[in-house]
């Protein structure tokens, strides 16, 4: 009889420890997929904030700035445009219209296209070590002690902080002075057959 007790107390035991090690096992698989369920939630917040943050840092090509500066490059020719044609009217006194007017829609178009590449290759760094050089003479002739100022220590330094800068594309320049530079070509074509 004690066997037969003894027998069912290990039974029961042993059942105890099974029932314990079934709910250490599935406590242990529920945080695991708890875990991975915060892994996946973490990752789909990171995700979204790296979206929210890249959506930050794109540079929109036909953006608010974008269209301002358009405006603004159109209104600037087109100024020029009429203060050139009433200098070759009235003070140069040249008769012809077709070649007044390819005249004055002609170098202004030309002027703001010439900004538009100037921008392009200033963008790419032609320009960074005449700047760097520039700036390194002023600061050591007017400080003290250059380390202090926020100039970097080398040209390196410098030409990274500026690349790291973002800077608004110029293809505004373009898109509002070649319908000028069309217009003098017509002007142009009007005057060599009429």
């Amino acid at each position: 009889m004690k066997n037969k007790k003894q027998n069912q107390a290990n039974k029961n035991n042993s059942e105890k420890e099974i029932t314990k090690n079934e709910a250490l096992d599935n406590s242990d698989q529920n945080s695991v997929n708890a875990d991975t369920e915060s892994e996946v939630v973490d990752q789909t917040n990171n995700k979204e904030k790296l979206k929210y943050i890249n959506k930050n840092e794109e540079v929109k090509p036909f953006g608010k700035n974008y269209y301002i500066g358009l405006i603004i490059t159109i209104a600037v020719v087109g100024i020029l445009v009429l203060c050139l044609y009433f200098y070759e009217l009235y003070i140069l006194e040249v008769k012809n219209i077709y070649k007044n007017l390819c005249d004055s829609f002609f170098i202004p178009s030309i002027i703001a296209i010439l900004f538009y590449f100037l921008n392009l290759v200033s963008k790419e760094g032609a320009f960074d070590a005449i700047a760097y050089s520039i700036k390194l003479v002023f600061y050591t002739t007017f400080y003290s002690n250059i380390r202090k100022t926020k100039l970097p220590s080398s040209y390196r330094e410098y030409r990274e902080l500026k690349r790291g800068k973002k800077r608004t594309s110029p293809s505004f320049l373009l898109a509002g002075s070649l319908p000028y530079l069309i217009c003098s070509i017509l002007f142009y074509i009007l005057y060599h057959t009429l």
